[in-house]
């Protein structure tokens, strides 16, 4: 019978972000967070936008990367503890 305080541990080698796929999510939001620069810069330049539109562009862009670099810290803050936790199991501690 299983014991609900000390649950099984998963399979070794198994998590969230095994591989590439935490680096792929990384880049696509920092990619992400880029082409939203430079799409409010094309905006600057191509038209000529009141204050109101300016300020608008330029928030929607800050949001952008803000949210980037949130994700980009969860996923290495994920894939950190992972590691971790494997060094830990490893060795006997965790």
């Amino acid at each position: 019978m299983d014991n609900p305080v000390d649950p099984p541990s998963p399979p070794a080698g198994r998590g969230v972000l095994k591989g590439r796929f935490g680096r792929l999510i990384a880049l696509s939001v920092i990619g992400l967070a880029a082409l939203s620069w430079v799409a409010v810069g094309l905006f600057l330049l191509l038209f000529e936008p009141t204050l109101g539109q300016r300020v608008g562009a330029i928030t929607a862009a800050a949001l952008v990367t803000e949210g980037a670099l949130w994700t980009c810290a969860a996923v290495f803050g994920i894939s950190l503890f992972q590691k971790l936790k494997g060094l830990f199991r490893r060795n006997g501690d965790g």
